[in-house]
């Protein structure tokens, strides 16, 4: 059994058209905004933490070295039995170094990962975007044919 509607105010089809352009507005300005967050997020992640880390490694390097060089320098003084000072700079210089190699893979690892995860997501943006530019256009274009329609027939009666 068929349903229809029985419209007679065009108040309500020019309301509810109206309802919708401003939905369509803000939907297209959600779905830009969200876009350029996932990219925000991606050169983050690929640019930004990577260069970072490469950055971090290359100078916590120069201190270890430069904390091998003064334990080399302290064992070969007469001065120092046993240089713990200078020991314990080396083993933290180290784990400096080593904090930022690991860093330095998890970036990589979410470099790889991000794509993967976030691009599903993105087709469905896309999707959406798909139906804001088109098929709703097509909507408002349908409801001022309906508002057409009910004037005419009104004008008829």
């Amino acid at each position: 059994m068929e349903r229809q509607a029985k419209i007679t105010s065009t108040e309500a089809i020019e309301s509810f058209r109206t309802c919708v352009v401003l939905f369509l507005g803000r939907a297209k300005r959600s779905v830009d905004d969200v876009t350029g967050e996932v990219m925000r997020a991606r050169n983050w992640v690929q640019m930004d933490q990577r260069m970072h880390w490469e950055g971090e490694i290359r100078r916590r390097r120069k201190k270890l070295e430069q904390a091998q060089m003064e334990l080399m320098s302290a064992r070969l003084s007469a001065l120092v039995d046993t240089p713990f000072a200078q020991l314990a700079a080396v083993r933290k210089a180290q784990a400096d170094v080593d904090e930022a190699e690991g860093k330095l893979r998890m970036v990589k690892l979410w470099t790889r990962e991000f794509d993967r995860l976030a691009s599903p997501l993105v087709k469905r943006l896309e999707s959406l975007r798909g139906v804001l530019e088109d098929d709703m256009p097509k909507a408002i274009a349908y409801l001022v044919g309906v508002e057409r329609a009910l004037e005419i027939g009104r004008a008829h009666v």
